[in-house]
């Protein structure tokens, strides 16, 4: 999967080739797939939930772009979509997880954008690193270490 947070210039009017439509990437920023369990990280399971269906849009090249825009009109309107992808991901950052459900969310938007293209994983850099890196932090604090 490619990952549109890291770079996501170099490739993005190949991925808005075949989008369907904005509205979908905002209602998969907005909705919750399952219900979100009561409790002290709800927020922060729902917040992850959005930001990853909402990155898996933009991947997917599912944003509707308009026909007929202009180079600069591409740009704008992928830089647009590529913010308000990037301001879901800095209202997960507002949240500490406190259970182990907290840390299951954040583990699984780990792995989500640790994907490489080919399939393979890789925390090695990047957001990969970062998530990973909160991950275990959330797990030791969870635990009741201080980290």
């Amino acid at each position: 999967m490619p990952k549109a947070i890291d770079d996501h210039s170099t490739t993005r009017r190949m991925m808005m080739a075949g989008g369907a439509s904005l509205t979908a990437l905002a209602m998969a920023a907005k909705a919750v797939a399952a219900p979100v369990p009561a409790g002290p990280d709800a927020e922060l399971i729902a917040a992850c939930e959005a930001y990853m269906r909402a990155l898996r849009a933009y991947n997917a090249g599912d944003l509707g772009m308009p026909a007929g825009l202009s180079g600069a009109e591409e740009d704008l309107f992928c830089d647009e979509a590529y913010e308000r992808i990037a301001a879901l991901e800095r209202h997960t950052e507002t949240f500490a997880a406190q259970t182990i459900e907290g840390v299951h969310a954040e583990a699984k938007v780990a792995m989500d954008v640790a994907q490489n293209p080919d399939g393979s994983t890789s925390f090695d850099g990047g957001q990969g690193s970062e998530w990973a890196e909160r991950v275990v932090r959330s797990l030791l604090r969870v635990r009741g270490e201080t980290v």
